[in-house]
């Protein structure tokens, strides 16, 4: 399942969203990134969801939240790869 807001791929709306927020927000703590990752997975999911499909089921609410809340995690592997590739440890 490819969740998608219009023609954006919502992986790399997040992944994007993220990047911005953590880096205008510094002060947010690194054990809470990954909340705030997850959670607005499942935000996009849910807009996606509203987006892309008509007859709305539990299942169907189910599959989006759980592929949000995975594409949240996505999300923090990417950003927490980037940062460690960009800035090794000393």
């Amino acid at each position: 399942m490819e969740m998608t807001i219009g023609t954006i791929g919502v992986a790399a709306l997040l992944t994007l969203v993220l990047q911005v927020v953590f880096n205008l927000a510094s002060t947010i703590p690194d054990k809470w990134k990954s909340f705030i990752a997850m959670g607005t997975g499942i935000v996009l999911g849910i807009a996606a969801m509203f987006y892309n499909v008509a007859d709305i089921t539990v299942a169907i609410v189910i599959e989006y939240i759980v592929g949000g809340l995975m594409l949240g995690a996505a999300a923090v592997g990417l950003y927490e790869g980037e940062r460690t590739v960009l800035k090794p440890r000393e």
